[in-house]
């Protein structure tokens, strides 16, 4: 029987949402309808695999009433994120949250990329820091320069026609030129002046601006340090000037470093999982940059944590004199009771992240047409 797609949408939006059996141990994870605009959060009966719910937003407040109208809920697993945990707060209830392992050690691993990232681990061989050269203005007095064959060609199309007879204005309109370029040509215009270059309001200021750059300042630093000077332009001219000298300056060859998302991944990575030339690099950073073996070594033992229960790690990181490490430590005392359960407890976010990937394929497949009832529905109802 024929069936538009419509109807069969409002079939779909129709059907009875299923009674699902009373909740206990669920994963909770936001999800991106429109990435960097729109966000929702999925809800998972973790023991039974199955999705509860699919709620409009990721707001702590939505999270807390939903929690609040299923009072059977004793045990939530999450990520570290803020919205999950404030959301089980606000709801009033004594229910047990887990932080899941993963991404423990996934924000770990990002405080260990951002510290080789300013330290430069990846840099094997340190390139001497290039002078910053200033721009000399153009002078005024050039001395001209040969037409070139375009220009050439069109003197050659003036006179010919000037022979013929023809007005400056016939000239002019026949080759489609100004009339002020053909007088010009026709005075004897045999070579090419070169344009001067304009006064600009930061010509008083180069020799500042060249010296604030060598500091490391970027250009709105460098324009408001000008700007005490008595520099009175725009910070955009400071932007443009900035970004042409730094296309200027020669750049670091490929492959002469390693990322830093690289050096992380060497450093975290278990030994029997790389190549023989992959431990030799491990070796290289670490046998050349103290503070990287320094990390490496806290790193291994955090891992020993989630088996042996060793608080006096957190003590050594907030100790260490590294600021991502200091904040990793931070937040995990400030979220140490759901850090605790994800250690002992044998929840996790797998089955919730698994379900946001078959969202996405049904999101990719139908969503847009009837919005979010639409693919709730089908989540809810699977086929």
């Amino acid at each position: 029987m024929p069936t538009s797609a419509a109807t069969i949408n409002r079939a779909i939006l129709r059907l009875v949402p299923p009674q699902p059996s009373v909740p206990i141990q669920v994963g909770i994870d936001d999800l991106a309808f429109h990435r960097g605009h729109r966000y929702g959060t999925i809800v998972v009966e973790l023991t039974r695999h199955q999705v509860l719910d699919l709620l409009a937003d990721r707001k702590a407040t939505t999270i807390a009433a939903w929690l609040r109208d299923h009072p059977s809920v004793a045990w939530v697993s999450r990520d570290r994120g803020g919205a999950s945990a404030d959301g089980v707060r606000q709801s009033g209830r004594s229910i047990e949250q887990v932080a899941d392992r993963w991404h423990v050690l996934a924000n770990l691993g990002d405080a260990i990329e951002r510290i080789a990232r300013r330290e430069r681990w990846g840099a094997m061989e340190e390139a001497p820091p290039q002078p910053i050269t200033q721009r000399v203005p153009m002078a005024a007095s050039v001395e001209a320069l040969p037409l070139s064959p375009r220009q050439q060609e069109r003197q050659r199309a003036i006179l010919r026609l000037a022979q013929q007879g023809a007005s400056q204005r016939q000239i002019a309109r026949e080759l489609h030129l100004a009339p002020g370029t053909v007088r010009r040509y026709r005075q004897g215009y045999t070579a090419q002046h070169p344009r001067t270059a304009r006064p600009s309001l930061l010509d008083a200021f180069r020799a500042s601006m060249y010296e604030h750059g060598q500091a490391g300042k970027d250009a709105m630093q460098i324009a408001h340090a000008i700007r005490d000077q008595g520099y009175r332009g725009k910070p955009s001219l400071v932007r443009r000037l900035v970004t042409a000298w730094r296309q200027e300056q020669p750049r670091t060859p490929p492959g002469s470093g390693l990322s830093a998302r690289y050096v992380r991944w060497l450093l975290v990575r278990p030994s029997d999982h790389l190549t023989p030339a992959e431990r030799a690099q491990r070796l290289t950073v670490l046998a050349t940059k103290p503070e990287a073996s320094m990390v490496f070594s806290r790193y291994h033992r955090f891992w020993g944590i989630f088996h042996q229960q060793q608080p006096t790690w957190l003590h050594d990181a907030q100790a260490s004199g590294m600021s991502e490490l200091r904040a990793f430590a931070t937040g995990i005392h400030r979220d140490i009771a759901a850090v605790s359960n994800g250690i002992t407890s044998p929840l996790s976010q797998g089955q919730t992240e698994g379900q946001i990937t078959k969202l996405k394929l049904i999101k990719r497949l139908m969503y847009g047409r009837a919005g979010l009832p639409l693919l709730r529905q089908c989540l809810l109802h699977p086929v």
